[in-house]
């Protein structure tokens, strides 16, 4: 299988390298991302005291040459080249497309913006009807991310029975779900999922028991039959909200970690393998539930 290259805005897909070989194309930028690690250094040190890390924006270049089979085609292919790349507030989806160890195709994105390249100056204009082009992306968020969003869901659909099965041990009763499921996470980066609760239930308490220190999101909060609770914990984000009630952020515990709630990729805990715990009280089988969403994201490919 071939690598592919598809541009995504507006709700319309360009693809870069289609059949009638639009455009042929190399790319750089697509590995690891700019890091930079923080330091400080005091009078008489030797060296210097490290603090960590940060992953920086990185930019992506996009190498391809236009080839047309008339100067009508050729001057519609610019103008493509121009409209999809447009400069924008909103960032366009930039998505790659290569095989995994098994042969079958991955798609990753990136969202980026365009910074550069498509001044189109004729010294790169070879043969007439051919254009070298080295576009330039500029992604403030550097992480690719798988396209298909993931999902497990939590919940009782009749006495005695769970719509999954488990993986190691739980309790549950008509009105208790108190189960957890192990998730094998299987980007390089960290996600930070979002939760969807279900009501009727009671005082909801969401664990990961794998990463170190153990985390949680607790709600003193009482969800109402036909009402919805939304934890989303996306970077720059981080908001609690009822359907009905609103913004409620103010019914999460003190003890939460709402900052750092994460699923962890194999670097951080074995295998990948994150242990979610869920626990809500006053559950009603069949309609009480709890939804986790997430996507695979990779540090770069």
């Amino acid at each position: 299988m071939q690598t592919g290259v598809k541009v995504i805005r507006g709700g319309t897909t360009y693809n870069l390298d289609d059949l009638v070989s639009y455009f042929h194309l190399d790319h750089e930028g697509i590995g690891m991302p700019p890091v930079e690690r923080l330091q400080s250094s005091s009078p008489f040190q030797v060296g210097a005291t490290d603090f960590g890390f940060k992953i920086r924006p990185r930019t992506l270049t996009v190498l391809f040459l236009v080839s047309a089979y008339s100067p009508g085609d050729y001057y519609v292919k610019r103008d493509a080249l121009l409209r999809i790349f447009s400069p924008s507030t909103t960032p366009i989806t930039f998505q790659f497309q290569y095989p995994d160890a098994a042969g079958n195709p991955r798609y990753v994105r990136l969202d980026a913006h365009y910074v550069g390249g498509l001044d189109l100056p004729e010294s790169d204009r070879t043969y007439d009807l051919k254009h070298k082009v080295g576009l330039q992306l500029y992604a403030p968020n550097p992480i690719w991310y798988e396209s298909t969003l993931q999902s497990k869901v939590w919940g009782i659909v009749s006495n005695n029975y769970l719509i999954f099965p488990i993986t190691f041990s739980i309790q549950f009763c008509d009105s208790l779900i108190n189960q957890g499921y192990t998730i094998a996470y299987a980007g390089s980066w960290v996600d930070y999922p979002t939760f969807i609760i279900t009501g009727p239930c009671n005082n909801p308490k969401i664990q990961n028991l794998s990463t170190t220190p153990q985390s949680k999101i607790e709600l003193t909060y009482v969800v109402d039959v036909g009402e919805t609770v939304t934890i989303d914990l996306t970077p720059g984000v981080k908001s609690i909200t009822s359907n009905t009630d609103g913004n409620i952020l103010g019914a999460l515990t003190t003890d939460s970690d709402l900052a750092g709630f994460h699923l962890a990729p194999d670097t951080e805990v074995t295998g990948g393998n994150n242990d979610i715990k869920a626990t809500l009280t006053g559950a009603t089988p069949g309609t009480t539930q709890l939804q986790m969403t997430w996507r695979n994201r990779y540090l770069g490919i």
